[in-house]
């Protein structure tokens, strides 16, 4: 994966995105919003162990 500072979007290798259809003319083909928490499932792992941590020593 990689960031595109021009378009301010994830870009993940390899992936066409044809399996997932538009929504109500909504998004577009290959959008990937409801994959977001797989993409993101490590950083969020560590993010809620970092609140997590920092709550606790309050």
């Amino acid at each position: 994966m990689t960031v595109s500072p021009e378009h301010h979007v994830l870009v993940v290798d390899g992936y066409e995105g044809a399996e997932y259809a538009p929504i109500y003319n909504f998004l577009n083909i290959g959008d990937i919003h409801s994959c977001e928490p797989w993409l993101y499932k490590y950083c969020l792992r560590e993010n809620i162990k970092k609140r997590l941590t920092a709550h606790r020593q309050k």
